[in-house]
Parts: C-alpha cells; structure tokens; sequence
C-alpha cells in the first residue's frame, strides 16, 4: 500500500480521492435502482470503508444514515511535538485536506445532520482501547449539543475488525422508518 500510494501521489493522482469518487458514483448509481428509494439510502463500512462511508455522506445528499465500524483513526495523537511526530502509518488516509481535520474524530459537527451508528469489535485490541475514548464520548456530547443526541449510537460489538450486519441492518431498517421484513 505505501508504495501504491506513493507512487500515485507522485504522479498527481491520489488514490483515495479515487475510491471516493467510486463510491459516490455507487451512490448515484444505486439511487436510479427502481427498488431504492432514492430518500432513503444507508452507507456503511468497516475501518477505511467507514472512512468512505462517512465522507460519502458528507459529499452526498443521497446518504442520509451511516454505520462506520473500526478503528477510529487519529491521525495526531494529544501531546505530539514535532520532534516525536513519526508519521502517519496508514497511508489510505492521505486524502487532499484530511491533515487540515486532523482525525475523524474532529467530523462530529459536519456528520450531525446524519444519524450515525458507530464502532468497533471488542476482539480488535486497538479499537476497544481507543474506540470509546477518542470517538464515542466526544460524538456523543458533540451531537447532544447541537441538539442531535438521539441520532449518535455507539455499538461495541463481540467480534473482530467487523461490521454485525444483522445489527446494523435493523439499525438502517429503525433509521429510515423501514419496515422490518
């Protein structure tokens, strides 16, 4: 991957901004499906597909409900001084202006308008330490006070690096006033 992405940044094409650029195109394209309502489209993913989940949302007004599942990256850890910094190791990220957000937790005002289901698996030694420190207090006071509270949910489920289909399915099913078939 960090010879990929390197090489593409390079040459002045930045894969990220390509896998993001499919998966609005995905969105537009299911939207013309005759058994999709159009008004009602759910997004979700896991580690860099909630990254992609999320910010297809915040590019598209057809996501109105997202499930973003895994590690929540932060890309500046607190206390980082430029003689500790060591880079940014996962260089799917690197997306034009991402470094100016500085990590996903900061999107908590821009998601409000979207109700958002986030987690991780408590098998993912990573996520569970960092999880529910860095994302889900902040989200949760960030969406109660823009008076929003009732639309952040946070699921710590039993697996691994995973998305729990069935829950985020009915999650999307309650979300859109879906009947649950």
């Amino acid at each position: 991957e960090p010879a990929i992405a390197t090489f593409r940044l390079a040459s002045g094409r930045v894969t990220r901004s390509h896998q993001l650029m499919a998966c609005l195109a995905a969105s537009e394209i299911l939207a013309t499906h005759p058994r999709v309502d159009h008004r009602r489209i759910g997004a979700t993913g896991v580690s860099l597909g909630g990254w992609l989940s999320t910010q297809t949302a915040l590019l598209s007004d057809r996501i109105q409900v997202v499930a973003d599942f895994g590690r929540k990256t932060l890309l500046v850890h607190d206390g980082t001084t430029v003689e500790n910094f060591q880079g940014i190791r996962d260089l799917c990220h690197i997306l034009p202006g991402m470094h100016g957000l500085c990590e996903r937790n900061l999107l908590a005002l821009a998601c409000c308008p979207h109700t958002l289901l986030a987690g991780h698996g408590k098998h993912d030694a990573e996520s569970e330490r960092d999880g529910p420190t860095h994302f889900q207090k902040l989200f949760a006071s960030q969406y109660a006070a823009l008076g929003q509270r009732k639309d952040f949910e946070y699921l710590a489920h039993g697996g691994g690096d995973t998305m729990p289909a069935d829950e985020v399915i009915n999650y999307f099913r309650q979300s859109l006033a879906l009947d649950a078939k």
